[in-house]
């Protein structure tokens, strides 16, 4: 029987590796998920051969995960491809293309990186593996949040759904970045244009002016000041790229920015949303409360949400109600809480889950334009600050010349 290395996020957060033995990927997957470790990552343990099974040889061991940030980085798929992805991979499935067929039509379609990991996806679905365990291998393309959602259609029995619905969360987070980059353009573009005309004038000045001419200065201008702010950047840049695709840090930060005046609640309604979702199909196909309740926190996209809402799966598999163990979480709101209790009481729970999560993916959708229309005001006046700092020092500084010339 062959040993499997994974590592994973405890209910509380917490990340665990280790080593376990099972007859199957699959089948140690499932156990590790039954004792409320959601598994990122798993493979056949070093001293195991790689699997080969019908002649396609594909690796199984995963890769360390800093190895998987070092590749993103450099490699990163982009969002626009990943929507074409799985819009195409649901309609062909729906058409009845078998998943390995899809996987090598999509990835002779795709850029070189994305295509790799899409004929090793085809290889494991042509050996009778899951879609998902092709994906669980590459957290560098693939989100914790899409991995999830795939894994739930996979075991309801609705990937076609999960794939449409993966695409049109990706294409409103595309709409949402376009329009924060269309909101924060010009006052972006104000301050790239201060610097190099401030660079300019000041080697006119130098290279034209009186011995001793005044200067225009600026915080970005100074060398000195580059010294603290380049470092800066770096640690900021590091942090998200790296060290916050730790579960530990995801945990962390999803917990801080659920905190933050109206943005908490705009990430808090669309994790409510994609849990909602997923949990009324997962409970309209047959799969049980408990295993669809883990599965949907998983596919909620927030670490903290997921692990307030993993003891409610242990509650109701321990003869609980769902309104009572929802309630006990902390992360329902009171509304979503009387209809979850009406759903149980008329038989309708699912249906009633799927339409708080149209109430929230509407919602989060209005507050996130807002946000975005806030934010470009906000880098604004930033920037006319900057500009204003600037004013005051040159004119401190050149009347200042002028009274001590005098």
């Amino acid at each position: 029987m062959p040993i499997f290395q994974y590592s994973g996020t405890t209910s509380e957060g917490k990340t665990e590796r280790g080593m376990m033995q099972g007859d199957s990927m699959e089948s140690v997957a499932k156990r590790l998920e039954e004792k409320g470790v959601r598994v990122e990552q798993i493979g056949v343990a070093q001293s195991q051969d790689p699997l080969n099974q019908g002649g396609a040889r594909a690796p199984t061991f995963e890769r360390p995960s800093y190895m998987s940030q070092s590749v993103e980085v450099s490699t990163k798929v982009r969002m626009e491809e990943l929507q074409f992805f799985f819009t195409q991979l649901g309609t062909m499935l729906n058409a009845g293309i078998s998943g390995g067929d899809a996987l090598n039509t999509l990835g002779n379609q795709s850029s070189p990186r994305l295509r790799r990991v899409l004929h090793e996806t085809r290889d494991l679905a042509m050996a009778g593996k899951p879609i998902s365990d092709g994906f669980i291998r590459h957290p560098e393309v693939f989100t914790p949040l899409m991995m999830a959602m795939v894994r739930a259609g996979e075991r309801g029995g609705f990937l076609v759904d999960q794939c449409r619905n993966m695409s049109e969360y990706i294409r409103r987070e595309i709409e949402l970045r376009n329009m924060i980059r269309r909101e924060t353009a010009y006052p972006k573009l104000v301050i790239i244009m201060s610097i190099l005309i401030i660079f300019a004038a000041n080697t006119i000045i130098e290279a034209y002016g009186q011995p001793g001419a005044q200067k225009l200065w600026s915080p970005f201008t100074s060398i000195a000041n580059w010294i603290i702010i380049g470092p800066v950047i770096g640690l900021i840049w590091y942090y998200f790229k790296v060290v916050k695709k730790q579960p530990l840090a995801q945990y962390k930060w999803d917990k801080g920015v659920l905190k933050i005046p109206y943005i908490g609640p705009t990430s808090h309604g669309f994790a409510m949303a994609k849990f909602g979702r997923s949990f009324g199909a997962l409970y309209r196909a047959g799969v049980s409360v408990g295993e669809a309740i883990k599965l949907s926190a998983d596919a909620c996209g927030n670490e903290y949400v997921r692990a307030q809402i993993y003891p409610a799966a242990r509650e109701i598999e321990n003869g609980g109600t769902i309104t009572d163990a929802f309630g006990r979480t902390g992360v329902f709101s009171q509304m979503v809480l009387d209809m979850t209790r009406t759903g149980e009481v008329t038989g309708d729970v699912d249906a009633m889950l799927i339409k708080v999560s149209e109430y929230y993916e509407e919602e989060g959708a209005v507050r996130a334009k807002q946000a975005a229309i806030v934010l470009g005001v906000v880098v604004f006046v930033a920037v006319a600050i900057y500009v204003l700092i600037i004013l005051i020092k040159f004119y401190s500084e050149y009347f200042g010349g002028l009274t001590s010339g005098a």
